[in-house]
């Protein structure tokens, strides 16, 4: 599968996940999300996001200031509603302790200066989060 926009600001972009079965007992597939951005048909910049499974709690490294801006996407593969918990942690300590929900088979996907994290507008540190049920 492959998505590409003209690179206006008016273009579509698509956001989602998707999620992979097998059969029990089976080998899963692999896979791996190729994302970059060209300029005059140069690539400026690439990154690849391989395929994961599902967890329950995990630690990212965060920046945000004038240029960089990390984001985070999570999605609920299950049937019951997720609520994460999360907080930031930088050279001070720990701050912005709060909670979000992902409904059902839903997903988040934002900068962690946006809501529902709502960053501080510099920071270098972590992200920490936590989730009552399994998600990826």
């Amino acid at each position: 599968m492959s998505f590409q926009t003209d690179g206006a600001a008016s273009a579509a972009l698509a956001v989602g996940y998707a999620k992979v079965s097998t059969n029990p007992g089976a080998q899963p597939p692999s896979g791996l999300a190729i994302i970059d951005f060209r300029e005059n048909n140069l690539l400026v910049s690439e990154a690849g996001v391989p395929a994961s499974g599902v967890i329950t709690s995990g630690r990212i490294y965060a920046e945000i200031r004038s240029t960089i801006n990390t984001g985070i996407a999570i999605a609920n593969p299950t049937n019951q509603t997720a609520t994460i918990t999360f907080f930031f942690s930088d050279s001070s300590g720990d701050f912005g302790p709060n909670a979000t929900t992902i409904p059902p088979n839903g997903h988040i996907a934002t900068f962690l200066n946006e809501a529902p994290f709502n960053g501080r507008s510099s920071l270098t540190g972590t992200f920490t989060f936590s989730s009552n049920i399994p998600v990826s």
